[in-house]
């Protein structure tokens, strides 16, 4: 998995927290005896097994999970309509073999959802994947915004429409369609973002990130 937030939303959605963790942060996987980066829980074992891996890692109970693979956010943006956003600097990235082409301007942009992938996926420049996650914040902030823009609002029937193909997921629709109607009534001042804290690995041939556990 690319990405992975650990999300607290209050009731009525008065006030939403939202928690990077790194996909390299070093962890033991539900059930294995060894250390691996915590993204891998997803390959092994889906959606379930990355809940367990991190409610045993972080010691929390973890209520819902909600995954959607990167042809979901594709296409979620496009029923969306965009997704306007301020891209920070020029990026600019080709992968053949993985046929993903990235290149987005610096400046304000509604972006498609094929650019939005291009967006949360770059990672090549001197920040690697902590940059990345920075951008992946500032998508979730977007995407709150967008779900409370009016001419959004009548488009939401269709992408619930939409998800079931592209998400994993123990929320039924009637859950996806409350959550999603809570997003007008956040104030997206009072979302409060931050990042598991740690540093890159220095040593050995696999990078890791070292979570801190006093902080």
């Amino acid at each position: 998995s690319d990405t992975m937030l650990l999300i607290s939303i209050a009731p009525y959605g008065k006030n939403v927290n939202v928690i990077s963790i790194p996909r390299d942060s070093k962890v033991y996987i539900a059930g294995k005896n060894k250390p691996d980066k915590i993204n891998h829980a997803f390959a092994f074992g889906g959606a379930r097994l990355a809940v367990r891996t991190v409610e045993e890692a972080f010691g929390i109970k973890i209520n819902h999970y909600f995954a959607i693979s990167n042809a979901g956010v594709i296409k979620m943006i496009d029923v969306l309509g965009g997704l306007p956003i301020y891209i920070e600097k020029n990026m600019q990235y080709d992968d053949y073999a993985g046929k993903l082409h990235i290149n987005l301007k610096q400046g304000e942009h509604i972006l498609s959802g094929k650019e939005t992938e291009g967006y949360l996926r770059f990672r090549h420049d001197s920040y690697g994947d902590i940059g990345r996650i920075r951008r992946q914040q500032w998508f979730f902030n977007a995407l709150i915004a967008r779900l409370k823009d009016p001419t959004v609002i009548v488009k939401l029937p269709e992408l619930l429409k939409t998800l079931p193909e592209y998400i994993q997921t123990d929320l039924s629709g009637y859950d996806i369609a409350k959550f999603l109607g809570l997003a007008k009534g956040i104030d997206s001042s009072l979302i409060q973002i931050a990042t598991i804290p740690g540093s890159p690995s220095t040593k050995g041939l696999i990078s890791y990130w070292i979570i801190d556990p006093a902080k």
